[in-house]
């Protein structure tokens, strides 16, 4: 399970740890646009956050049931690890969590080419509040890589170093 602030690289990461593990990858927020026809940025609008948080919840437990115990490299959505629910799903599910830390310039600077995408990216102070305060559910991830500076692959294989993880084996998401 992958977690992180917003432009952390996520999904990026996610998609090359499953590659090199040669494990499956989903990302959440993309399972939810698939099953639901509508956008993130649209289901904020139409749900506000609490609505989507509750779909949130239901999509991660449904991909964790289905999986059994398939190992997959599975991408959360920035608020997601926030959510009580969330963090007791993964605990049910006995689910590894990687922190991917991004400092906030690097992240800003890695959002800033798709701003219309990040419902939550509205002005600086509001993105410098919300990081300060997902900070300490972030930190409480079974493991942390810092992710400025390095490539998508070489963070892949730090996760898989750190979870000793090989191809095809099983420890975690």
């Amino acid at each position: 399970m992958l977690v992180g602030f917003m432009g952390a690289g996520k999904t990026t990461v996610g998609r090359e740890l499953a590659r090199v593990l040669n494990w499956s990858f989903y990302d959440l927020d993309a399972l939810i646009e698939g099953r639901t026809g509508r956008t993130v940025p649209a289901l904020f609008a139409e749900q506000g956050e609490s609505g989507f948080r509750k779909l949130e919840a239901e999509s991660l437990r449904e991909l964790l049931e289905t999986l059994e115990d398939e190992p997959a490299a599975i991408a959360l959505g920035g608020g997601a690890f926030v959510q009580e629910t969330i963090r007791q799903i993964i605990r049910d599910h006995s689910a590894s969590v990687v922190y991917l830390d991004v400092g906030l310039e690097e992240a800003l600077r890695r959002c800033a080419s798709a701003p219309g995408y990040r419902p939550l990216l509205q002005d600086r102070d509001r993105i410098t509040l919300l990081y300060e305060e997902r900070l300490p559910f972030y930190r409480t991830a079974h493991a942390v890589v810092q992710t400025d500076g390095k490539t998508p692959l070489a963070v892949a294989e730090e996760i898989a170093s750190i979870l000793q993880l090989s191809p095809g084996g099983q420890e975690a998401e």
